[in-house]
């Protein structure tokens, strides 16, 4: 009886964590169209796509209980951050590399 008890649990618990894999995200980077997904489905942010103001750095997606697919981007902001390592580089690293 207690074999058969431990089967039962084993088994519910396989299924919980079957139902939970199911709402995971998964990453679609390289398989979707970026320009296509961004203008369709991020549509605030295309603009600041378009003109290069942020980066996408990674696109995920899953299916809802609906069966319709939901789209998660990732998206780094480009800023003047650019300017500062290179202010950085050349007051603290080249003057240590020329000692």
């Amino acid at each position: 009886m207690k074999r058969f008890f431990n089967v039962i649990i084993l088994v519910v618990f396989v299924f919980a964590l079957v139902s939970c894999a199911t709402k995971k995200w998964t990453n679609v980077s390289g398989n979707v169209n970026l320009e296509t997904l961004m203008q369709e489905r991020f549509s605030k942010l295309y603009p600041s796509y378009k003109s290069g103001e942020i980066v996408v750095t990674k696109i995920e997606e899953r299916i809802d209980e609906n069966g319709k697919t939901q789209y998660r981007i990732t998206y780094t902001d480009k800023s003047d951050d650019d300017d500062w390592d290179a202010f950085i580089w050349q007051t603290i690293y080249m003057p240590v590399l020329n000692d």
